[in-house]
């Protein structure tokens, strides 16, 4: 069974992270498959079952064929800073040692929402 929380965020640098999703959400995006996806009550879309982005955010590539094979093209997308502060959030509250960030001011917002998905205390990074 395929769940709605199912992604990986990779940092790459401070303004790039790669994010690896469940197919679960090609079901929600304007694809070539025509599937009926129902989402519980208390998350009616993608925003709220996966926490962040929307159909303009999470979109399937577009496939082309170049010489009989398959091509892929993905359009690179920007999360806005709400996004990422959820993202960073979700992060900490997985984090069992360690944090590490750029920078406190920077990661305030997101040490406000980590209280929804974790009881651990970050007081020690308050500023």
């Amino acid at each position: 069974m395929i769940g709605s929380r199912d992604y990986s965020v990779f940092p790459l640098s401070k303004d790039l992270a790669i994010i690896s999703m469940s197919s679960f959400y090609k079901l929600l995006t304007e694809s070539e498959f025509k599937l009926d996806a129902r989402l519980p009550d208390d998350c009616p879309t993608v925003y709220e079952a996966l926490g962040f982005g929307d159909k303009t955010v999470i979109k399937p590539p577009s496939v082309k064929l170049n010489n009989g094979n398959k091509e892929y093209r993905y359009e690179v997308k920007f999360l806005n800073s709400s996004d990422v502060g959820h993202l960073n959030a979700l992060m900490l509250a997985e984090a069992d040692k360690y944090v590490v960030c750029a920078g406190l001011s920077s990661i305030q917002k997101s040490l406000n929402l980590v209280k929804k998905y974790s009881d651990t205390d970050f007081d020690f990074m308050k500023l």
